[in-house]
């Protein structure tokens, strides 16, 4: 192989090796982007599960007064009954 033919077959090399690093790049870009499309899904995901939580919480505190409601109820009649 001659010199020459050694510094086109380099040559077509670089080319190769430039395609395929700017080939890379855009698919990093891309991965980059729908990585973060992701995670914005899952952070409204995850709000919705906090208010879901939040609800939850707030209708147990709601059931928890009705029972305290009922068993004081419960108490005045059962003092009522013993009169």
């Amino acid at each position: 192989m001659s010199k020459n033919q050694f510094q086109i077959l380099i040559s077509r090399f670089d080319k190769f090796e430039s395609e395929v690093n700017k080939r890379f790049d855009g698919l990093e870009k891309r991965f980059d982007k729908f990585e973060s499309e992701v995670n914005k899904r899952f952070e409204k995901i995850d709000k919705r599960f906090e208010k879901i939580d939040q609800d939850h919480a707030h209708t147990m505190k709601k059931f928890q007064n009705v029972e305290i409601t009922l068993s004081n109820i419960k108490e005045s009649i059962e003092q009522l009954q013993s009169n």
